[in-house]
């Protein structure tokens, strides 16, 4: 009897181990990266118009699997660098490099991410699929004062629906984003809303590639052209 006892803890305990989540099992929906990744975009171009008449042309590069490798759309030309789990790990620009590391509890499934600047780190929270539901940013301020800001993502189904940005030290939503899709499960559109009245919304191809941006209500003058891979 106490040897059967033993093996069916040791199934069980092997079970469990087996099922247990990795960090490259953990999800960050992302309806954008997986449809550049599909369709194979290599490089992203946004043309705006400037009220002088001049055109500012600014860009965004993917690897094979739809992340970032460079973004010259905030001012400021970044290159991300990523380790074989895709999870970014290294971020430069002209005015400073930061290094990026991990450690993920099993138990609590929690990921956190520490910058090499000391200033921030992000706790990632996972539910049992590994697909993550929450985002804590903390930020060091000056006198050792901290910052918190709270980001809660919904879903119905597999798909990414509601992300809602809580301000810092704070329970009020500073910013509201809804995420639309089509039939086939291909992102048709996305919105943007703050308790202020700015509200931003993006509308899709066909193929979930991004055609068009607009900014409460009125059209943007930005045009979107994409180079693919061969």
């Amino acid at each position: 009897m106490d040897r059967l006892f033993v093996l069916v803890l040791l199934a069980a305990i092997s079970c469990k181990s087996g099922n247990r989540l990795e960090i490259a099992d953990l999800k960050f929906p992302d309806p954008e990266r997986e449809f550049i990744r599909s369709n194979k975009v290599d490089t992203m171009f946004l043309f705006i118009s400037q009220e002088d008449g001049t055109v500012l042309r600014d860009c965004k590069a993917y690897d094979e699997q739809g992340r970032i490798t460079f973004d010259s759309t905030w001012g400021v030309s970044v290159r991300n660098y990523y380790d074989f789990r895709g999870l970014l790990v290294k971020r430069e620009s002209e005015v400073m490099m930061d290094s990026i590391w991990y450690e993920f509890n099993l138990d609590s499934m929690l990921l956190k991410q520490r910058w090499s600047s000391g200033a921030a780190h992000v706790l990632f929270y996972f539910d049992d699929d590994g697909r993550i539901y929450r985002k804590i940013e903390l930020e060091r301020g000056t006198k050792a004062q901290s910052r918190e800001r709270r980001t809660d993502y919904e879903y119905q189904g597999d798909l990414l629906t509601r992300c809602l940005m809580y301000a810092w030290n704070s329970e009020k939503i500073d910013i509201e984003s809804l995420f639309y899709y089509s039939q086939d499960g291909k992102i048709d559109s996305a919105t943007l809303r703050t308790p202020t009245g700015h509200g931003q919304s993006w509308i899709y191809d066909r193929q979930g590639l991004l055609m068009e941006e607009r900014s409460n209500g009125n059209r943007m003058d930005i045009k979107f052209a994409y180079i693919r891979r061969r």
